[in-house]
């Protein structure tokens, strides 16, 4: 009798074992464990029953107990099994899915070669990247013709910078191919950028010495800040140099920008010592055209941070134009009181911006 109960209880622990042994191939297995089971049914070529092991019954879908790079590998394990059972629309339904999932994926050199054929028939980069973009300026005038006032302080004016800024939206868009080509050639190194701006212009008006020495047995000087607020809308053409490491690429862009005047302000900063009273900020809008043309020369990075990239730039802003019109240049009376004359001048700027961009993917094949 009691060897009869030894066997029953042996029998139990036995179906006990079993029952743990086949639930390992379910839901209790971790990401890890499931994968290499996968692995070893497609190393031993039995790969039709590699999918059992990471979908969701027939549903499917990949099982939710991969991390992500474990998601990364059941992804190409699934896709090169379903290349090699010869099912090319699950194939191509797991290279989207896979792509979905790493926006940033790529193909390496330990790839099997029937993987890298079928994704380089998949659109793999962005559509475009989209983001906010600013930064700091400082405005330089360049004169073309100057006017006084007073003929002693002819000659002895000048103009200074101050600080100003920019902010606004950019988005930019590869001009090469979206499947993978060679990277080196031209037209996959250039990229076309659009950046509209709100950005503030400043600078200082300065003339030391307003009249000669004994005008009231005194000398004077002058201090004005100047200041436009325009909206600027930018064209570039971006050239991206070989990355520098793996998630950094430098670039230099060029090209035109038109800038529309939303208002423009005169503010004295000092009093004429020979007068008691002093004007007060002045509006000057229409002592400025509304349209001012200039060309954009910048160099800067993109670095890749996670899932957008973080853009830095420096760039040097050539006015092409003359930016006053020449109205009221005698008559305003705030800039009468204070010894001021709007001369024809282009503006110049350089620029330090700092940047966000988000890329739009949308993976598609596009070879049959």
């Amino acid at each position: 009798m009691n060897k009869l109960y030894t066997l029953v209880i042996l029998l139990l622990v036995l179906s006990v074992n079993i029952v743990d042994v086949s639930g390992q191939t379910g839901s209790a297995l971790t990401g890890t464990q499931t994968l290499r089971l996968a692995r070893a049914s497609y190393d031993q070529g039995r790969l039709h029953e590699l999918p059992s092991y990471l979908l969701v019954d027939t549903t499917q879908r990949l099982k939710p107990i991969f991390n992500f790079t474990e998601s990364i590998e059941a992804h190409k394990l699934l896709i090169l099994t379903y290349i090699y059972i010869e099912e090319p629309e699950k194939a191509d339904r797991w290279m989207i899915d896979l792509l979905k999932t790493d926006h940033f994926f790529e193909i390496t050199d330990s790839d099997p070669v029937e993987f890298k054929t079928l994704y380089k028939k998949f659109r793999t980069r962005p559509l475009y990247r989209f983001g906010v973009k600013g930064g700091i300026s400082q405005t330089f005038v360049s004169p073309i013709k100057t006017y006084y006032q007073a003929d002693a302080s002819a000659r002895k004016g000048e103009y200074t910078p101050n600080l100003g800024f920019q902010f606004g939206f950019v988005v930019e868009r590869d001009l090469g191919s979206k499947l993978w080509t060679d990277k080196n050639s031209l037209l996959e190194r250039l990229t076309v950028m659009g950046e509209l701006y709100y950005t503030i212009q400043s600078f200082n008006y300065v003339n030391p010495s307003l009249f000669d020495s004994d005008f009231e047995e005194r000398e004077s000087s002058i201090t004005h800040r100047i200041n436009n607020s325009r909206i600027q809308l930018n064209a570039l053409g971006q050239y991206k140099f070989a990355k520098y490491g793996k998630n950094k690429t430098p670039y230099v862009a060029l090209g035109p920008s038109v800038s529309y005047l939303m208002g423009a302000d005169f503010e004295p900063l000092s009093l004429v010592e020979s007068r008691d009273e002093f004007a007060e900020p002045t509006d000057i809008s229409d002592s400025f055209k509304k349209i001012d043309l200039g060309v954009i020369l910048a160099a800067g990075g993109r670095f890749k941070l996670g899932g957008i990239y973080f853009i830095a730039d420096i760039r040097y802003q050539y006015g092409l134009m003359n930016v006053a019109t020449g109205k009221n240049r005698y008559q305003e009376q705030g800039l009468t009181q204070s010894f001021y004359t709007v001369s024809d001048f282009s503006m110049n700027q350089i620029m330090v911006n700092i940047g966000l961009l988000y890329p739009y993917f949308s993976p598609r094949k596009m070879i049959k």
